[in-house]
């Protein structure tokens, strides 16, 4: 009778040890699942937080860091007139005017911490914009000989001509709320300036012309 009983003990406890090894491993294997689930959401988000990173390191690399806000107030912001026909690029556009370019001259742009404005470019609508609350920044990127063609207007010798041959043009990037066209938030016409005097330029469809502040 005791044999029976021990055995009967013995096989109780058997089971017991195997359902408790089952038990074990069950609640191994699950956080097992956890640690892997966690281990790929801990992927997921480094490889969120790298592109964000990448991105805003993408955005920031073509911006030259010099020209602080301060800095590109003092140069742009004011009223400026179209004083100067300057010349073309190499490669002229179908909407380009050879050889002496639009008649624009004498026509006004707005540039402030409020409002870019080339509505003063009357007679081509094509050119005309305005963005409020623009933002401004200076493109890293240097382009010797923009001015390929240099208009007979402007006199070897003179420190303009000097300008266009020997200083690079760097592009105002722009933008900002278009109040006729949502969808458009650049300038239809684009400012530059050169990298040592600080010229300022307008360019519009492969012609330069200079602006003088009003």
């Amino acid at each position: 009778m005791k044999r029976k009983i021990l055995a009967a003990s013995l096989v109780a406890c058997l089971c017991l040890m195997t359902g408790c090894t089952q038990i074990h491993d069950t609640v191994t294997e699950e956080r097992q699942a956890q640690s892997a689930q966690t281990m790929q959401t801990e992927a997921a988000d480094t490889e969120t937080t790298e592109a964000v990173d990448s991105t805003e390191e993408s955005d920031t690399e073509y911006i030259d860091t010099t020209y602080t806000q301060e800095k590109i107030r003092e140069i742009l912001f004011g009223e400026w007139k179209v004083s100067k026909f300057l010349g073309f690029t190499k490669i002229q556009n179908d909407y380009a005017i050879y050889p002496d370019g639009h008649d624009i001259i004498g026509d006004h742009i707005v540039i402030n911490e409020h409002t870019f404005s080339s509505e003063g470019i009357k007679k081509y609508e094509r050119y005309q914009c305005e963005l409020s609350d623009p933002i401004y920044s200076v493109s890293s990127i240097k382009e010797m000989y923009a001015i390929y063609d240099i208009s007979d207007s402007v006199e070897k010798g003179t420190k303009l001509y000097d300008m266009i041959v020997n200083e690079s043009l760097q592009d105002v990037e722009i933008e900002g709320i278009n109040k006729n066209d949502p969808t458009q938030s650049w300038p239809s016409a684009d400012i530059m300036i050169s990298s040592e005097s600080h010229t300022v330029i307008l360019y519009v469809d492969c012609e330069y012309y200079l602006l003088e502040k009003v």
